[in-house]
């Protein structure tokens, strides 16, 4: 199979899983990036294959630095052949030379680097990174075996991964933006992308993944045929530096540079494309550079940077409309389907009466809703009901997934559960209605908190804890129909899913909901999913599905509870990385440390929940509950609800407003299977 894109939390696990047997290739010369959700992602797909072999081929450095520091990253494969960095001691130029490690493996295994030619000079090419780290993984491995099987399949007809440029066009205000993906080649005429552009054009190759001297002459034959000015953004070096010896466009005065990419070295993620603005290239060398992924400082080929401002190309005039079309990603999407607009007393669902809108989140459209019933008279019934957005609901397949998990978590009956009274559809509409609770959920009164100097009292920290924990015990333990055991593990508990109601009851959302809209969203049913500073470490470390277990839901509550009594996470750092290194590795002081009001018999409670072995941790969310109640600090409902009341009237209304949905990234999209 072959893969192309970023690698990110919507990576599709079942189609990639699909049909994946015996010998099994997996080409990522395609692959331009990898998120950190997207490891997650990527080792639990890995963790359902079962092929007779597996093997990786054309991994690009930011793929080889993910093998040398991730746990599992490769499963049960070998990396069979990757590429590497060089840069040419003559003419400096950067260039990857394709290894394959079955013919080289004794160099790797003596962390040396084979000689490599520069393509444009000859000259000798200096290996442009640290042997003993980028070589890590292939030296501790065996020699690649791969059976005869393995070489046919990569010797039969396969289709080029980027064979066929893509451009996605868009026209803003006055400018008509072409954003380049794949691979730019000769193959590629330009006539048809020109054509229909209105105004002056932009131009972006930053989702190029290669390109070849012929690719490029297209792009200057694209801006020779452009009816009104050109800006280029994002332009590999050579390109400015072929625009800028055509004598004949740059008297036109009709094209100028936006930006750059230029070459960034980190030591967590190899080398990756970062953008420069043309307005600072002749400008000092900045300090340092900040690597997008970690936030550590990275080193900027800044050399190679000030050869585009030798090239002496104008710089694109700053222009509103320029700048409203550069705040879309050069990789955005079309807009996912858009909620009905319904006014109060229109149908929701069936019976379902709207009150009030709540929100729309990406997948959902969540109503306020009245349901009436007649039965020797009138009885109404206040409820909230979650519908599926139409775009979500045309693939039945992620349809029937959704409806059976939120059955599932319908057959959970407790005080601190919001319950799920209906599930089902009407006219092609799913959706599910729930128990309505007047109140805030906990990361809102956290905020509110905060604004208000008001932390949350010692007894309410102990008793909202121990609410949630009772919770995810009905869950772990909960019962099918007949009696038979359904354990619904949580995986996704934080703050945003606990509702604290106005009287101070305590209760727990979303279970099996959150693995159901994954699958709506076609992102994967993972062990690590969306909340990450609350996932227990024996997830992050990639163990399988057996290290799902219920004390992955006692780790986040224990986190919770740290929270509530410190008014800070003990692990969440700047970056996903980060927050991950700190979840694994770090310590948390004790509350009582941060917190001169909570006591010692909290901090042991806390320190069992948030053990980063889960052997050491509570057996289950109930002796967690037991250990609170045994406290002797925990308030009554009464307390709690006043200070939930009290809250209230800080910030905003009542119910909050859904968090906007993020930014689109370019999915990793699967070319082919053979």
């Amino acid at each position: 199979m072959q893969l192309s894109g970023v690698i990110d939390d919507t990576l599709d696990t079942l189609h990639l899983v699909e049909g994946s047997e015996g010998v099994v290739a997996i080409d990522l010369e395609g692959v331009t990036r990898i998120t950190s959700f997207g490891v997650r992602a990527w080792v639990s797909a890995l963790s359902m294959l079962q092929p007779s072999y597996l093997g990786f081929i054309n991994c690009h450095p930011s793929i080889v630095t993910q093998f040398n520091m991730v746990s599992g990253f490769g499963g049960h494969g070998q990396l069979v052949s990757f590429y590497l960095p060089y840069v040419c001691g003559g003419c400096r130029l950067s260039f990857e030379k394709l290894c394959d490690v079955r013919k080289s493996h004794r160099e790797l295994f003596a962390l040396e680097a084979p000689a490599a030619a520069c393509p444009r000079c000859g000259g000798e090419g200096v290996f442009d990174d640290l042997p003993e780290s980028y070589f890590a993984y292939v030296a501790a491995a065996p020699l690649p075996q791969s059976p005869p099987a393995f070489d046919a399949l990569l010797a039969g007809a396969r289709p080029d991964v980027n064979a066929t440029l893509k451009v996605h066009k868009e026209f803003n205000g006055r400018f008509t933006a072409l954003r380049l993906a794949g691979h730019l080649d000769g193959r590629d005429p330009m006539k048809r992308v020109i054509d229909d552009t209105e105004g002056p054009v932009f131009v972006s190759l930053g989702c190029v993944t290669r390109h070849t001297p012929e690719g490029l002459d297209r792009v200057v034959e694209l801006v020779r045929r452009a009816p009104a000015e050109v800006v280029l953004g994002d332009v590999p070096l050579e390109l400015v530096q072929r625009v800028a010896s055509d004598a004949t466009l740059l008297a036109s005065g009709r094209v100028s540079l936006w930006s750059v990419r230029a070459a960034l070295s980190c030591e967590a993620h190899g080398e990756m494309f970062v953008s420069v603005e043309a307005r600072l290239l002749g400008k000092s060398a900045p300090a340092h550079g900040a690597c997008p992924s970690c936030g550590r400082p990275s080193a900027l080929r800044w050399s190679e940077v000030q050869l585009a401002a030798a090239a002496k190309l104008p710089v694109a005039e700053r222009t509103d409309a320029l700048d409203a079309l550069l705040k879309r990603p050069a990789d955005a999407r079309p807009e996912k389907p858009q909620p009905s607009r319904f006014g109060p007393g229109a149908l929701v669902m069936g019976a379902y009466q709207q009150v009030r809108a709540l929100g729309a989140g990406r997948m959902a459209e969540v109503f306020l809703a009245r349901q009436t019933a007649r039965a020797g008279g009138e009885v109404e019934k206040i409820v909230v009901v979650k519908r599926i957005l139409p775009g979500f609901a045309v693939d039945r397949g992620f349809v029937d997934m959704f409806l059976t998990e939120a059955r599932r978590a319908a057959q959970v009956s407790h005080p601190n559960v919001v319950q799920i009274h209906e599930v089902g559809s009407e006219d092609e509409q799913f959706f599910i209605v729930m128990e309505y609770v007047a109140g805030l959920d906990l990361s809102t009164l956290l905020e509110r908190a905060e604004q208000a100097g008001r932390p949350c009292p010692v007894p309410v920290a102990a008793r909202i804890a121990a609410g949630i924990a009772a919770g995810l015990h009905a869950a772990h333990t909960s019962v099918d129909a007949h009696g038979a055991p359904q354990p619904i593990i949580h995986r996704d508990l934080g703050p945003h899913n606990v509702i604290v109601s106005r009287d101070g009851a305590v209760k727990v959302t979303d279970f099996g909901i959150a693995r159901a809209a994954e699958v709506m969203m076609h992102t994967p049913t993972s062990l690590l999913k969306g909340n990450t500073p609350y996932i227990a470490p024996e997830l992050i470390r990639g163990a399988g599905a057996g290290a799902i277990s219920p004390q992955n839901d006692v780790f986040a509550a224990g986190l919770v509870l740290y929270q509530l009594l410190t008014s800070q996470h003990p692990f969440q750092r700047d970056s996903e990385l980060s927050t991950f290194a700190a979840l694994i590795e770090e310590e948390a002081p004790p509350p009582s440390a941060r917190r001169r009001e909570a006591p010692v018999a909290l901090d042991a409670i806390v320190a069992r929940a948030i053990a980063k072995s889960r052997d050491h941790r509570y057996p289950d969310a109930r002796a967690l509950a037991v250990a609170l109640e045994g406290s002797g600090v925990m308030a009554g409902d009464a307390e709690v609800a006043a200070w939930v009341q009290a809250l209230e009237q800080v910030g905003s209304p009542l119910e909050p407003e859904p968090p906007p949905p993020r930014a689109a990234a370019p999915h990793l999209r699967l070319v082919g299977k053979a």
